[in-house]
């Protein structure tokens, strides 16, 4: 069974660009990225990263997230060079609280959070890969 929905882990501090690529690579695949949703940061350089598109303080932007995570088949970490940051490996750490399959597209940096990578996967092998559901 092909996800259907997912959330796209990331630094948009360092990699936003990567993630709206695929995020539009997997809306182009038929899969619906629940969070984040394309648009534009409106303050670079800030500690926490804020789209045009988003209304609410920083804990709410941050709890709206984690509430897409629950809704999705599986997450995906956009994760260029293997890095996470601090936010991501939080988003892991609850995604995986929760049983849900964590997928990454290179494999982290991090020795500790590379043992929960069983693999490396492009949104195109997200789309035909029958594994990833578990629940």
């Amino acid at each position: 069974m092909t996800p259907k929905k997912i959330t796209v882990l990331g630094s948009f501090r360092r990699h936003y660009n990567e993630i709206s690529e695929d995020i539009k690579t997997f809306n182009d695949l038929g899969i619906e990225v629940l969070s984040p949703k394309i648009s534009k940061i409106i303050n670079p350089g800030e500690e926490f990263a804020i789209l045009k598109s988003d209304k609410g303080s920083p804990k709410e932007l941050e709890d709206r997230h984690l509430s897409q995570i629950l809704l999705s088949d599986c997450v995906y970490v956009c994760n260029p060079e293997g890095y996470i940051g601090i936010t991501v490996a939080f988003e892991i750490g609850y995604a995986l609280s929760q049983q849900i399959p964590i997928l990454f597209k290179v494999k982290p940096q991090d020795f500790t959070m590379s043992l929960y990578c069983d693999g490396t996967y492009t949104p195109q092998d997200v789309a035909s890969f029958s594994k990833v559901l578990k629940r």
